[in-house]
């Protein structure tokens, strides 16, 4: 009887001492790190610190610049000279009544986009009795950037255009020739640049053409040249 009691107590203290054993072994135990390991595991956690701690480089991309469309705006000026004189300055008297009354050289540019044909007009806002046209010359061809010196008489002229009826009841150019001893004259060279060409007979007076030019201008460019007859003094 006492042997089997001390059985059952050896019994039971081995349990104990195998549960023990059980629970120790499944315990984690913490690692125990090594110099050289502890040496690893610093250097990433610098070299990881310094990574996230410097800024990520952004991406250079070089801006374009913009695209502007061009427009008329945009081009040269319309505008109109003459190599024979300056504006606002005097008409050599060549090319007035004085002279051999031919027609000056003219030239233009910064012509705007749809031009169908050209209109110039001369006149003198300083005449006495209202302005007077000097020449009307329309249905200049589109393509023309200039008129020769010296432009002929007569109705139509191939190539540069349908002249109509100056103040001097005349189809061709007529140069200055304000009355004697009166004050300087501006003599207006206006070129219209128009969508159309004009539907109208040779001879047409200046009044039919605005009429016909009404809505139709594009642009429009101006010289303005000078002349004074001066009277003469007896001895001069």
């Amino acid at each position: 009887m006492i042997f089997h009691k001390i059985l059952i107590i050896i019994a039971i203290f081995t349990s104990q001492i195998l549960t023990g054993c059980i629970s120790r072994s499944s315990t984690p135990q913490p690692v125990k790190q090594t110099e050289s390991s502890q040496s690893i595991s610093g250097k990433t956690t610098a070299v990881l610190a310094k990574w996230t701690a410097s800024p990520v480089p952004p991406t250079i991309v070089k801006a374009m610049p913009p695209v502007i469309p061009t427009t008329t705006a945009d081009k040269i000026k319309f505008e109109i000279s003459s190599p024979a004189f300056k504006s606002y300055n005097p008409i050599p008297i060549e090319y007035t009544c004085d002279g051999k009354d031919m027609s000056p050289p003219l030239a233009w540019r910064g012509v705007p986009d749809g031009v169908k044909s050209f209109t110039l007009i001369v006149d003198d806002p300083d005449a006495p009795g209202g302005t007077w046209v000097h020449w009307v010359l329309y249905n200049i061809p589109p393509n023309r950037t200039d008129l020769p010196e010296l432009v002929p008489s007569g109705e139509t002229v191939e190539g540069i255009g349908v002249q109509g009826k100056s103040s001097f009841e005349e189809v061709k150019y007529g140069g200055p020739c304000p009355p004697l001893g009166t004050a300087m004259h501006h003599y207006n060279f206006t070129l219209y640049a128009l969508d159309t060409r004009l539907f109208l007979p040779p001879g047409a007076s200046k009044a039919d053409i605005q009429k016909a030019m009404k809505n139709h201008i594009l642009n429009q460019a101006e010289i303005v040249g000078t002349y004074q007859r001066e009277i003469k003094k007896k001895g001069s």
